[in-house]
């Protein structure tokens, strides 16, 4: 995949995960050699960090020659030995870095996600079947466990963490603020009630979120799980024509916008690219939801578009969670459409609030007291998790 490189007296052999897997083995018994899963690319800059991290971790071979570090630096490929504790940091998780080495060697997987799933998530009701593989390849998990996305996010850290920030924003234009998990509780809840109560969105009922980097973009995501409405997040730079064949594919009941926002200083505009989006073929969209982000004139058209910064205003802060099976739906995200029409992912409830929170621990090393910060929209997946 990439011809090898020499930095820091190592020699580098980047290649992709097929790759990876074939020649694995056949280095298993020569010392110098190190494998990397899941490195992050194949730049120096990536290279020269790889070679910082190993360095004086893999012993000189006999010969005398660069020990080499045979990486997959494109996808992370399951290793069959034990991760090396190079790729542990100082202060990461134990507990989670031995948990993830033992899923890697643990022949029993459906026990080992068993064990995960009731140990991170707050079920309403238990599962009874682990995974159900009657009708493969349409694999089914955790069958009969219940829960609720929105609560596993924010209503079950209230007791020990309400006062704790949850989001802290700065907008472009200089704006700040903090949210806590109290506050975003009840801003999710006024608005899980705001988008029953006047828009009559139900359980399976699809909402397309076409919104800026704001704090009301979460808030909307996190209302829509609250109520078991599915969420499709569209991102906020597609054009009119992209964002049309979304809100089609979806069959979105609501869309919700932002009047604009600010890039670079100066306001941008959203909402005039959902008129043009709305004029043909989006039947399916009853109402439009505005958040007035910045100010700046726009159409409203009456029975049709409504400000969620008025009718916000009036919604109770109390909300009960939906119980949600493990496999219904929780979001749909679609693909760029650069190959032709843009192919829709359904992510279930269970199976991806759980890897997420496993991806946080086990990749990111999230601690309780830090801050992250991800540069991605969240029209993209990672920005979206």
């Amino acid at each position: 995949a990439g011809l090898p490189q020499n930095r820091g007296g190592y020699t580098f052999y980047p290649m992709g995960p097929d790759e990876f897997a074939t020649i694995q083995d056949e280095f298993l018994e020569f010392d110098g050699v190190c494998f990397l899963g899941g490195c992050c690319g194949t730049t120096p800059q990536h290279i020269n960090a790889l070679a910082k991290k190993i360095k004086g971790k893999i012993p000189k071979p006999p010969t005398g020659n660069h020990p080499m570090a045979i990486a997959s630096l494109f996808e992370t490929t399951p290793l069959k030995q034990e991760l090396p504790p190079l790729l542990i940091g100082e202060r990461s998780n134990a507990t989670g870095s031995k948990a993830f080495r033992d899923l890697l060697l643990d022949e029993d997987y459906e026990g080992t996600w068993a064990q995960c799933a009731n140990s991170c998530i707050d079920w309403f009701e238990p599962f009874h079947t682990i995974l159900d593989e009657s009708n493969a390849p349409f694999y089914k998990w955790f069958i009969d466990g219940k829960l609720n996305v929105s609560y596993q996010c924010i209503d079950r850290h209230l007791s020990t963490k309400k006062n704790k920030a949850a989001i802290i924003f700065e907008g472009d234009n200089g704006d700040q603020q903090i949210l806590t998990y109290r506050e975003l509780a009840y801003e999710v809840n006024k608005t899980a009630n705001m988008v029953k109560n006047e828009f009559d969105v139900k359980k399976g009922d699809r909402v397309v979120v076409y919104m800026p980097m704001i704090p009301e973009s979460a808030v909307v995501m996190l209302a829509c799980a609250k109520i078991g409405a599915i969420h499709s997040i569209v991102f906020g730079g597609f054009s009119a024509e992209a964002l049309k064949d979304r809100i089609i594919d979806a069959e979105a009941k609501l869309v919700v916008t932002a009047d604009g926002a600010y890039r670079k200083g100066k306001p941008y505009m959203l909402k005039p690219v959902v008129d043009t989006a709305l004029e043909s073929g989006c039947e399916c969209v009853e109402k439009v939801c505005i958040v007035e982000r910045n100010g700046e004139d726009i159409k409203w058209v009456a029975r049709r578009d409504y400000s969620y910064n008025e009718l916000i205003k009036s919604e109770s802060s109390i909300c009960e969670a939906e119980p949600m099976e493990s496999e219904d739906p929780l979001f749909l995200l679609y693909t760029s459409g650069s190959t032709g029409k843009p192919k829709g992912v359904q992510h279930s409830t269970a199976g991806y609030i759980l890897w997420a929170q496993m991806t946080m621990e086990w990749v990111f090393d999230i601690q309780d007291n830090d801050t992250f910060w991800c540069t991605a929209d969240v029209g993209w997946i990672t920005g979206h998790t």
